[in-house]
């Protein structure tokens, strides 16, 4: 069995060959009825969320993704 490719993952801007890769973490607020607000107000924080956005840019074209990661066991 050979060793798999090990991924390491970074906060910020990196290239790759073509690629331009940007991945930014940001806390999450909640308004009153736990809704996610859209924009962070640190009187409602929301420890247990976390906002990720992932941009790759190449040749012209980007793609964007935003996923929010929550401990929901808790």
């Amino acid at each position: 069995v050979s060793n798999p490719n090990k991924w390491t993952l970074v906060s910020g801007t990196e290239i790759i060959c073509i690629f331009t890769r940007n991945i930014i973490f940001d806390s999450v607020s909640r308004d009153p009825s736990n809704n996610i607000q859209n924009n962070y107000d640190p009187s409602y924080n929301d420890p247990d969320t976390v906002k990720i956005t992932v941009t790759v840019a190449w040749s012209n074209k980007t793609s964007k993704v935003v996923m929010y990661l929550t401990n929901w066991q808790k």
